[in-house]
């Protein structure tokens, strides 16, 4: 293997800026930042007075992150005046010949099912602080499904060795790959799945909202009955949030502008 023309280490992190410092002796302060459908990097050089923004739309997977590094990598070179080390053909092979390229894997999902019926596990899940959730059997492909939102729609499916769900997310999302853990609570026996018996009522849903999702703390919904006909109220709270964000998103875009007018930035 070939050694990095370009190194870098870390030397500070604080509140949401990182700061490198590169071999060839430029500062670089950056951070990243995702959604389910996008993924940005900003790299800075406030020595040289160079910024580069990168947002791309997609899955959020490790393949983007190599593919906004390699051009942010390039782009920076171009701009600071720097012979470019990332070229046509090493932008498609990064990380090699400077590295071996991690080993893809395929998810297994897992095909148990609960002991309990899918009914015990039906129903609305509210936390004041998000949307309500809806789980309810889906008898075409006999098995859980979660809605959330106007975007998130998921199979869940059971993992008996575990006793936990996982999302297997589908409908305009179906490209996150996010296996994220879902477990039910019961009111009287420790418990995550579906392999509780008839020990207990399923009182709660616990969901981590973001990764790692194996040791972050979930956050909790409690359930209440549902007889498959309400389900009204997160659509249409989602609605008008999404509505509320336009709205502002164009205010701000007008103070913006109108500030660039009596500054004479613009004419």
């Amino acid at each position: 293997m070939l050694s990095y023309r370009v190194l870098s280490c870390l030397i500070l992190y604080y509140l949401i800026t990182l700061s490198y410092l590169f071999a060839a002796g430029y500062k670089r302060v950056w951070h990243s930042g995702r959604i389910s459908t996008h993924k940005t990097q900003v790299w800075l050089y406030p020595d040289v007075g160079v910024g580069l923004f990168l947002s791309i739309s997609g899955p959020p997977t490790a393949e983007a992150s190599s593919g906004i590094r390699t051009a942010l990598y390039y782009l920076s070179d171009l701009l600071i005046g720097e012979e470019t080390w990332i070229n046509t053909t090493t932008v498609c092979q990064f990380p090699e010949p400077w590295d071996e390229v991690p080993p893809s894997y395929d998810i297994v999902w897992p095909t148990d099912t609960p002991t309990r019926p899918y009914s015990d596990f039906v129903g609305i899940y509210s936390n004041p602080g998000f949307c309500d959730m809806a789980v309810w059997h889906n008898t075409s492909s006999n098995t859980l499904e979660l809605h959330m939102g106007l975007y998130l729609v998921a199979d869940l499916l059971y993992d008996r060795s575990m006793d936990v769900f996982y999302t297997k997310i589908k409908g305009v999302l179906w490209y996150v790959e996010d296996k994220i853990p879902v477990r039910f609570l019961q009111s009287s026996a420790a418990g995550g799945g579906g392999d509780g018996g008839d020990v207990g009522t399923i009182e709660q849903l616990a969901l981590p909202l973001h990764t790692p999702y194996d040791s972050v703390k979930p956050v909790v919904f409690q359930r209440r009955l549902w007889d498959g006909t309400d389900y009204k109220h997160c659509n249409s709270l989602a609605n008008k949030l999404d509505t509320s964000s336009s709205i502002l998103y164009r205010v701000s875009c007008l103070v913006f502008l109108t500030n660039l007018l009596l500054s004479g930035r613009i004419a």
